[in-house]
């Protein structure tokens, strides 16, 4: 199994990701490796989305997620590859932030289930095999100079 280090994403990032998906009201949010639970809270509180979910492996993660956003997310504690095919009947956005090598394992397994429909938006790292059908940078504030991301937003 392996492990990504949580990485808060800055939240004006959080907003251009969910920005460039199109998140609205009939959407269901999957943030995988959803650390603090952020994602899943901007798409339901910001954006309007009818649920937000988040998948996290870290059970310290999963117990301050809950804490602070357990009423308005559903957090899961779990390998996201063993909780994602549970779940792809109910989502229509995923989200993630993971390693270049996890990446590679995401796409075989979305590949894999043959979801259809589903958009996916991933934080630095593309995936290797599908072309986004959209790129954007996104700045954010950050403590000492901006951070820069490129966010990947991909239709299945």
């Amino acid at each position: 199994m392996l492990r990504t280090p949580f990485v808060p994403t800055a939240l004006e990032t959080v907003r251009d990701l969910l920005r460039c998906l199109s998140v609205g009201k009939d959407d269901v949010v999957l943030d995988l490796g959803s650390g603090d639970g952020r994602i899943p809270y901007v798409a339901v509180t910001e954006f309007g989305s009818k649920a937000g979910l988040g998948v996290e492996l870290n059970e310290r993660l999963c117990a301050e997620s809950y804490s602070r956003f357990g009423d308005r997310i559903e957090v899961i504690c779990g390998d996201l590859y063993f909780v994602l095919p549970a779940l792809v009947d109910r989502i229509t956005v995923i989200t993630a932030y993971l390693s270049p090598m996890l990446i590679e394992e995401l796409e075989k397994s979305l590949l894999s289930l043959r979801i259809k429909g589903v958009r996916v938006g991933l934080h630095d790292f593309p995936f290797p095999n599908v072309k986004p059908v959209k790129t954007v940078k996104s700045v954010a504030e950050g403590m000492l100079w901006p951070l820069e991301s490129t966010l990947y937003c991909y239709e299945l």
